[in-house]
Formats: structure tokens, C-alpha cells, sequence
């Protein structure tokens, strides 16, 4: 902890989100995170963080206050809004393609108790559930952010969906008027809801990590979703190819930012949708997503395993992306770090792709 009265603290190199939200949580404090304890806290913070607490209070980065940097050269930096405002600007959204971050500082949000509901729909009818659900959240209280994973349908069982609701702070009387509505959007199979520590939601995972993710995920972020983008997902989630869509409302306080202020760009979209595949259908889910891909503007740098060279555009948009490639060239003109999504510094070859 750096400064109890401005709430802001400091996290090194291995922390993970379960032990930050244990922390934070003994002082009545949160901060919007990774779905889950194991999540790493440099990756994701510098990266954006969609988290639970998005439409409340924004995306991990806007959080961000100070950064602690190895450079290319080997060089140390730190970095904020005074200083080095450049790697600051990009450190928010782009930071592997950067350098290594050896600390961050953050400053904590007020949020101690959150309402969670969590419901189980029948979503035989897929298409207009999500088109039900991405209009309510489009208009719903910023309080409220909505987190559905809809499985496909297997052996005789039509496609279910479970939709994590979160409302961030602890007004009962609000939460539940802001969730019964919720119970309409398909038939329910199973409903509950609970005030809960927002640690509990992402409680530590300590277990050890043995290797990279080998399950292809696709994601995108849908600007606002119309009938035909419903429709559109429908048919990725019957293709057999995918095994579970996993959507997350945006708006509220995630556009309140200036997409030009930091590296994470995608600020107008009201919904982000990624897909997991199917083990052993590689080709056939490539397809799939292709299909569903011109619904989408643009994608998650970090959630995604299509990591072709061209696509860094579509996580990088128009200037976000130039004015990365002008940085890279001052900070990492060999391209040392190039592992993933990665911003090409400007004027080299692997940049004029």
C-alpha cells in the first residue's frame, strides 16, 4: 500500500487477482480485474481488463496510475502521467509490445459488498436471448454489468446460457431492481442471488500453471448488436466447432473514456464475444468465426489465439496503432519483444505487413 488516503497501491511482479482482491477487500476496497483469482495482474492491467465492474467503473487500465518498466535496452523507467507520458499512454493497452512491467500502481476503488445474481436460462431460442439480453444491458444502470456463457448444445440438450450479474455496490433494493428484469430475458432454469465481498467472486487459485492455453478462442467486440448479429451468433454457437460463447457487456464507464487516451482503443462497443473451440476441429472453427467475424470492429489483443501479424490492426485501430509503431521504434527498434499481438516498430519490415 502507497497512499491509504488516495487508495492507491502497488503490485509486483507474480501477483495474481485473487490475493490483490483478498488484500484490497480487508480495507472495503476492489478493483475491476480478470474473471478469475489465477489471472495475472500484469498482463491484464496491461492490456485493458474487462472485468465484473466494467460498466461501473471502467476497464482494469483507466486505473492505472504509475508503471515500472524494463525497456529493450535493458534500461529502467517509470512511468505516468508526468513522466514518460508516451509508455504511459501505451503501457495502458499495449504493454508486451512495450517492455516488461516490473511493478504497476493502481489506485483501488471504494466497492466493498456487491450483488451477484447469477441465472441459468434454456437458451433454445440462442438468437434472441442474446439480442433480449444486449438491449437490456444497452440500457441498464451503469451499475450493472452481465457476463453470459452460452454452451452449445449436446447429447439431446439444447444450448444453456449462464449469466454472471453483477451489481456493484451493495443496494439490495437497487440490484434487484435491475436484475428482475433479467428473469424475462428466456426461460430460467435455475436463479440465485447473494451479497457477497467482491473477492469472492475471483478467489485465489494457487494451482500451478503447466503450459499454454491449448483451446483456440476467437473474440471481437460487437458495436451494438442488432437482429442480424443475433442471428449471426445463433449460427457460430449451433456450428459443432464451437463449444462455448462467452459475452460481456461494455458500455457505461468503459466509454466514458476517450478511445484516443490510452492504447485500449475499443471503447464505443456495447458487447465483447469470444468463442471457444472445439478440441480437434481447428479448420472447421476457423471457418465458423469467419463467418461471424464481419459482425465484429475489431478484437482483444490478449484473448485470442489468432495471432497472424494482420490482425494486430484489428486490436490496434487506425492511429492507436501508428502512434504504437512510433513508440516501438524509440523503445524497441530490434522488435526484442515480439511475442503475440505485437506492435512492429514503425519502418521496419515486420511493421509494413
Amino acid at each position: 500500500m502507497l497512499d491509504p488516503a488516495t487508495r492507491r497501491f502497488r503490485v509486483g511482479p507474480g501477483a495474481t487477482w485473487g490475493h490483490v482482491a483478498e488484500k484490497l477487500g480487508a480495507r472495503g476496497w476492489a478493483m475491476t480485474s480478470g474473471n478469475y483469482g489465477d489471472v495475472g495482474v500484469g498482463g491484464l492491467a496491461t492490456a485493458g481488463g474487462i472485468g465484473y465492474l466494467a460498466r461501473a467503473h471502467g476497464v482494469t487500465v483507466d486505473h492505472v496510475v504509475a508503471a515500472e518498466l524494463v525497456l529493450a535496452d535493458g534500461s529502467k523507467v517509470r512511468t505516468d502521467a508526468a513522466t514518460e507520458p508516451d509508455l504511459f499512454w501505451a503501457v495502458r493497452g499495449a504493454g508486451s509490445s512495450i517492455g516488461v512491467a516490473t511493478a504497476l500502481e493502481l489506485e483501488a476503488l471504494e466497492v466493498g459488498n456487491v450483488v451477484v445474481g447469477t441465472f441459468t436460462y434454456d437458451a433454445t431460442d440462442a438468437a434472441g436471448f442474446l439480442l433480449r439480453w444486449s438491449r437490456y444491458l444497452a440500457a441498464a444502470p451503469r451499475r450493472l454489468t452481465s457476463f453470459p456463457f452460452v454452451g452449445a448444445a449436446r447429447r439431446g440438450q439444447g444450448p444453456v446460457a449462464q449469466a454472471i450479474n453483477v451489481w456493484a455496490d451493495d443496494d439490495v433494493d437497487a440490484a434487484v431492481a435491475a436484475l428482475e428484469p433479467m428473469l424475462g430475458l428466456a426461460p430460467v432454469v435455475d436463479q440465485r442471488a447473494q451479497l457477497v465481498p467482491y473477492g469472492a467472486l475471483v478467489p485465489p487459485g494457487d494451482s500451478r500453471h503447466v503450459g499454454q492455453q491449448t483451446t483456440r478462442i476467437r473474440s471481437g467486440f460487437v458495436p451494438h448488436t442488432t437482429e442480424e448479429d443475433a442471428a449471426a451468433l445463433a449460427r457460430l454457437l449451433a456450428d459443432p466447432a464451437v463449444q462455448v460463447l462467452e459475452v460481456r457487456s461494455m458500455g457505461g464507464a468503459v466509454a466514458d473514456v476517450d478511445p484516443a487516451a490510452t492504447a485500449f482503443a475499443h471503447r464505443r462497443q456495447e458487447v465483447f464475444v469470444s468463442a471457444w473451440g472445439t478440441p480437434g476441429a481447428a479448420e472447421r472453427f476457423d471457418a465458423a468465426w469467419s463467418a461471424f467475424a464481419p459482425h465484429t470492429s475489431g478484437l482483444y489483443a490478449v484473448y485470442t489465439s489468432d495471432l497472424r501479424p494482420e490482425r494486430v490492426h484489428d486490436a490496434y485501430p487506425g492511429a492507436t496503432y501508428d502512434r504504437l509503431a512510433e513508440i516501438k521504434r524509440r523503445v524497441d527498434p530490434g522488435n526484442l519483444f515480439a511475442r503475440g499481438l505485437i506492435v512492429a516498430p514503425a519502418g521496419s519490415e515486420a511493421g509494413r505487413g
